[in-house]
C-alpha cells in the first residue's frame, strides 16, 4: 500500500469510531506493516486519522490490474461552447476510447476557457 491509496477496513476499530468496511485514504507509510489512514465523512471532513496494520486493510481498485498506468488517460472532446458532457477515461484493448461514468457527484468541477 502506498500514500493516497483508497482502502477499506477488514475489521472494526471501535475505540477509533471506525467500523468494518469503512473507506479511508492512506496518508503516510509508518513502517513496513503499518500505514496512517484518514477517514472522512461524505462532506470530506475527517473524523479519524489512525495508524492501522496493513493486514487489516484492503486496497480498493477502480480499474482491473491488467490496465497499465501508461494506458490510462483522460482526454476531452473538442469543446466549442457549453459544458463538457462526458469524459473518455480508458483506452480499450483495440485502441479506441470508451466512455466511462460521468463526473456526477464529484467534488471536482471542470472549466473551459477560450
Amino acid at each position: 500500500m502506498r500514500v493516497l491509496d483508497v482502502v477499506a477496513t477488514l475489521r472494526e476499530f471501535p475505540d477509533q469510531r471506525v467500523g468494518k468496511g469503512q473507506v479511508g485514504t492512506v496518508v503516510d507509510e509508518l513502517d513496513h506493516d503499518h500505514v496512517l489512514v484518514k477517514f472522512s465523512d461524505l462532506d470530506g471532513v475527517a473524523f479519524a486519522i489512525e495508524p492501522i496494520a496493513k493486514q487489516h486493510l484492503m486496497r480498493l481498485k477502480y480499474a482491473p490490474d491488467s490496465v497499465q498506468k501508461n494506458e490510462s488517460e483522460i482526454r476531452f472532446a473538442k469543446l466549442k461552447r457549453g459544458l463538457i458532457h462526458a469524459l473518455a477515461a480508458t483506452r480499450s484493448r483495440h485502441g479506441e476510447h470508451r466512455r466511462e461514468s460521468p463526473l456526477l457527484y464529484s467534488k471536482y468541477s471542470l472549466h473551459a476557457s477560450a
